[in-house]
């Protein structure tokens, strides 16, 4: 009798211990996921923290520098050439709404002027053509 409770016992610790190892098992797979993620959005947020950043030098209004820079046609504030199809047009067009988008970049409202620009050029090529 002792021999039977005895294997029990022991199938009892062996179920219960192989139960324990799955369990330590799947929190160690959720705690990388999770660390993987944050690790992403950090990333990610750096990355976007550093656009922002190069956006807001790039564009800062500087009355200075604005007088001296040339201003830019509306194929070069798209970035195409001047014999680009209708197509590549729209491409570019949607592509660089995309990117500056205020809705896109967190409510930024330092985008918006980047994307009226981006917007005007492209109804100024569509009447053209």
């Amino acid at each position: 009798m002792t021999d039977l409770i005895d294997r029990l016992f022991e199938a009892f610790e062996k179920s219960s211990y192989a139960e324990y190892v799955r369990q330590q098992r799947i929190r160690k797979e959720k705690w990388k996921r999770e660390r993987r993620m944050k690790k992403d959005g950090k990333e990610e947020d750096k990355k976007e923290h550093k656009e922002q950043e190069e956006f807001k030098e790039e564009y800062e209004e500087k009355p200075e520098e604005e007088s001296s820079k040339p201003l830019k046609g509306p194929y070069e504030i798209l970035g195409i050439t001047k014999n680009a199809n209708m197509h590549e047009v729209k491409s570019a067009y949607h592509k660089l709404v995309r990117k500056y988008h205020p809705d896109a970049n967190n409510g930024n409202r330092a985008y918006e002027s980047k994307l009226s620009e981006i917007i005007n050029a492209y109804q100024d090529i569509i009447s053209k053509k």
